[in-house]
């Protein structure tokens, strides 16, 4: 998977009619590790980040058994790292917002799973952590065009935002092949 930054464009493969620019919570690894327990994994969080994980939703449904493309064109991190005290991963406002319209408003806590120091914990059995390393915890409640029903277009205006992190505004830009 490829990685841009917020001032980058969100990226539309040629191949694909259904972009779906997920608005996911990401925790950046600060210091190696393996084997972590829960209760230890959130001394590993260098901090906070937004990760907008670009989905080619026409294409996977054709990849169930592979090879992937769906997933494998870009994603979005940044604006900026936020530090764990400063920051609450389960109560956060967060939302989208395409060319000027909201889309979505909720909260980092909604229809959460896992909370990061679950899936540090997961993560690292039998692996090694390295500074560094991205571990998002997936679409925050309903705010993906699957669940909303609305879908961008090229050249849409896309921010995507949580409360104490910032937020990516980004231009949805077609590839061509």
């Amino acid at each position: 998977d490829m990685v841009f930054g917020p001032d980058d464009p969100l990226h539309w493969p040629d191949y694909s009619e259904m972009l779906d620019p997920e608005l996911e919570l990401a925790a950046i690894v600060g210091k190696a590790g393996r084997n972590l327990a829960r209760e230890e994994a959130g001394a590993y969080v260098a901090g906070y980040t937004i990760f907008v994980d670009g989905s080619a939703r026409d294409v996977s449904v054709k990849e169930m058994l592979g090879p992937y493309k769906h997933k494998d064109f870009g994603t979005n991190l940044g604006p900026c790292l936020v530090t764990p005290d400063e920051f609450d991963e389960m109560n956060a406002r967060c939302g989208i917002r395409v060319n000027d319209e909201v889309w979505w408003e909720g909260n980092t806590g909604q229809k959460r799973n896992f909370r990061m120091t679950d899936l540090i914990d997961y993560a690292s059995d039998e692996e090694e952590l390295h500074p560094g390393d991205v571990i998002a915890a997936g679409t925050i409640g309903d705010s993906c065009s699957v669940d909303t029903g609305k879908w961008i277009k090229p050249g849409d205006v896309v921010e995507l935002w949580i409360e104490g992190i910032g937020t990516m505004r980004l231009t949805a830009k077609r590839e061509k092949r």
